[in-house]
This record gives structure tokens, sequence and C-alpha cells, in this order.
């Protein structure tokens, strides 16, 4: 996982300098400044609209939207800590705990639904949604990561041929 986050962290460095060395004159920059965080890390976009993490001074995390005028807190009920990754028209998804283990989660601006990826004795996390289609990773009693796909019927388990692990974050329309 340490060699992967590097990997990202490498190739998005170097998106960035090259986006730079091309100059700003296109650029646009939103701060996201959650009120009451000490942290807060942006993951999803649709449009105006940002979904992410912050963390309270009591390392208690919580997801938020941003619609560039309002910040919303987003805690699953019973949620030890809630996490929002992905963003699609008024639908959020992510992950939370609940004291024992990780579920993934969809919201729709009114209620909450709970799921969890068959198998998932680890755990479920949802990253990227598109229309009612959801990618994420799951986890099986061996710590081996799957990535699925949930669009309301069976879930879709993907294995990478010769992968240790398989890792899902983002889908638009058929591409995954």
């Amino acid at each position: 996982m340490k060699t992967f986050l590097t990997s990202a962290a490498a190739a998005c460095l170097t998106l960035c300098i090259g986006v730079s060395a091309q100059g700003d004159a296109f650029a646009t920059y939103t701060t996201v400044d959650v009120p009451g965080a000490d942290h807060a890390y942006a993951y999803g976009i649709d449009g105006s609209n940002i979904v992410g993490v912050y963390h309270d001074h009591n390392y208690i995390y919580h997801g938020f939207s941003y619609d560039g005028t309002t910040y919303t807190t987003l805690d699953v009920p019973g949620a030890t800590h809630t996490y929002a990754w992905g963003i699609d028209g008024s639908n959020i998804v992510g992950w939370y705990n609940d004291g024992s283990r990780n579920h993934g989660f969809s919201y729709n601006g009114t209620t909450y639904t709970t799921f969890n990826v068959p198998g998932a004795t680890g755990g479920t996390f949802a990253y990227g949604i598109d229309g009612g289609n959801i990618v994420g990773v799951y986890y099986d009693g061996s710590y081996n990561y799957h990535g699925f796909s949930y669009d309301g019927t069976p879930y879709t388990t993907f294995d990478v041929p010769g992968a240790s692990n398989t890792y899902l974050y983002g889908i638009d329309g058929g591409n995954i």
C-alpha cells in the first residue's frame, strides 16, 4: 500500500509540475477551509460540489460536502468516523467505521444507506459513483484487497490478473 501511495503521489506531483509549467492562465483555485477542522482533505468533485474528510482537534473524522457557499458535515448515524469520497449530483458515497469494522455508505441528501460486499470480512470502502454505479474496495479475511462495482444488483468483483491487490477509485460511464 505504501508503494502504491508513493507512486500515486509521484505521478500527481509530475502532473502538477507539468500543468504548472504550462502556466496558470485557465486555473481557478478554491481553498477548502472547513469550519472547526484541524485538517481537511477534498476527495471528490462534481461541478461546483466538493466532498471530502476533515478531522477535529479530537481526531474524529467527519465527511463534508461543500457547494461553493455552504459546508455540510456528513456523519453516518452510529459511526465513530465518516469519510465522504465520491459525488455525482446529490449522491455521495464513502465509508464509515462503527467501532468494529468499516462499511460502505451512500447518501442521497436525506438518507444514509449502508452496504457491505459479501465476503468483505475486513471492510467495504466506496470511493466513486456515477449515476447508480458505485465502485470501491473491500478486503477479505486474509487482507487481500479486491475492487468491486455495485449498481443495485449483485456485486461484481474485480481482481487484476497477476496483481496482489486491486483498488477501484473512480467511475465515469462504463469506464472504471
